[in-house]
């Protein structure tokens, strides 16, 4: 073959090849970011994939744009492109709208919220351990990915109704909550209450042990702020009617955040000499050492406990 027929095999191929970039963008317009996750997985199938393999392949992925490289990437280079979106195009219908992500997008504690009462109404544990487990391997920590997983991985098209009913809830939920009577509102800006929070929360799992599995480990202050909201929007979501846990969980850890700054207050008083009686005296003794405290510790916890009964209202207002 002379030179110049090289020339002309070489400007068909590019050509073909632009040809067919071209075409896939084309086809591609009508699809936002979210799509590429279930359409990645419909190439997937296409590929011969088993579940096991395409859940531990979509744990790879670092974000959105990984999984657009992806299935841009294996469009590029299939033999035939025009069955492969056909196939994504007759696909489309089974999986979850992305236009019902647009009232959480960008907003992680949304995020979080919906993923989580999606992970407990849909999800079995050990799918949920497998992703995790391989995320971390992978050190992706992102949760929105997170929550495409569950939408385009995990359920399926008949419980697409219920999953889209949960996230339009979101929105409304955590309003709800913003205006309820009993919140930590007065406390939630405060870095030192949300260190001393976060602590807390991470010795009463009990609490809320059935969230643990989604909530992200916190790398600094913003993030331990948005775990603590997460786990007490959570409580207030899944409990009771009457809130009667959430209620009760909050003043637990009011109450505590409140008696330790009594108790951190109170090393930086002058002493008092107070005239009490001698068993008085004794009983306090007694009731410190059984506390492990100093008696002026156990004094000023008391006292502290006591205003807050007798003088201010459930959060912790003075009412006198």
């Amino acid at each position: 073959m002379d030179q110049q027929s090289n020339y002309g095999v070489e400007a068909a191929f590019k050509n073909a090849t632009l040809s067919k970039e071209n075409f896939i963008k084309q086809f591609l317009k009508n699809y936002v970011d979210e799509d590429y996750a279930w359409m990645s997985k419909v190439l997937m199938i296409d590929q011969g994939f088993d579940d096991e393999v395409i859940r531990q392949e979509y744990t790879k992925f670092a974000n959105l744009n990984d999984i657009k490289d992806y299935t841009l990437r294996r469009l590029r280079y299939t033999e035939n492109v025009n069955k492969s979106l056909e196939k994504i195009s007759n696909a489309k219908e089974f999986f979850f709208p992305s236009s019902h992500l647009d009232i959480i997008r960008g907003d992680i504690k949304k995020i979080l919220i919906a993923a989580n009462l999606l992970l407990l109404e849909f999800l079995s544990s050990t799918n949920i351990t497998l992703y995790r487990f391989n995320s971390i391997n992978n050190r992706n920590n992102d949760q929105y990915l997170f929550l495409l997983f569950i939408l385009y991985y995990e359920i399926s098209d008949n419980d697409i109704q219920k999953a889209i009913q949960i996230i339009n809830e979101v929105p409304r939920q955590l309003e709800e909550i913003s205006n309820y009577k009993v919140n930590l509102n007065k406390y939630i800006d405060d870095i030192n209450f949300i260190e001393w929070c976060y602590s807390y929360l991470q010795k009463n799992k009990r609490d809320y042990i059935s969230y643990s599995d989604i909530l992200i480990t916190p790398n600094n202050i913003e993030e331990k702020s948005i775990f603590v909201e997460t786990v007490i929007n959570l409580i207030y979501i899944n409990g009771d009617k009457e809130k009667f846990k959430y209620i009760h969980i909050l003043n637990k850890i009011k109450k505590a955040w409140q008696t330790k700054s009594f108790r951190d207050e109170a090393k930086t008083k002058h002493k008092y000499h107070l005239p009490i009686t001698q068993k008085a005296k004794d009983n306090l003794k007694k009731l410190a050492a059984f506390k492990n405290l100093t008696e002026g510790a156990l004094l000023s916890e008391l006292i502290g406990e006591a205003f807050l009964k007798e003088m201010c209202d459930e959060n912790g207002k003075i009412i006198y």
